[in-house]
């Protein structure tokens, strides 16, 4: 059991609680990229794990939620065989998940709307830019 006692206790109580919902996130993420049925898209392919690292960003505060969705989809890229990858997917989904706000009392306000089409482009840039740089 956890005894707070003083406001500085209670800052660290909440930063542990988000600390382990990020790193709860970060393991869903990783799921989702890792085992999810891939769609083929162009170059790449879409799966769950994009949509996890969206809803990740509107429920956790700024720091959480990058860094939940970025080490996911890393983890899932080094563990997946494509290590070439996961230099460029760490900052990629890092942006891409700073497009979302968890301010809104909704999942679904017109900014988080927005996002998405945003976080997509930051994606297909993202990795536009990685490809020249591996591939020539």
């Amino acid at each position: 059991m956890i005894t707070v006692k003083t406001e500085n206790d209670v800052k660290k109580v909440s930063a542990t609680k988000m600390t382990v919902f990020a790193a709860l996130f970060a393991a869903l993420v990783y799921v989702g990229t890792m085992f999810s049925i891939p769609i083929p898209g162009g170059q790449g392919y879409m799966h769950l794990g994009d949509s996890l690292n969206y809803l990740c960003a509107v429920m956790l505060p700024f720091p959480y939620f990058a860094a939940a969705a970025a080490v996911g989809a890393a983890l899932s890229d080094i563990t997946g065989g494509f290590a070439v990858w996961a230099w460029a997917t760490l900052p990629i989904k890092f942006v891409m998940a700073m497009c979302f706000t968890p301010r809104s009392d909704k999942i679904f306000c017109k900014r988080n709307c927005a996002a998405v089409v945003f976080a997509g482009l930051i994606n297909i840039i993202g990795y536009y830019v990685a490809e020249c740089f591996i591939y020539r």
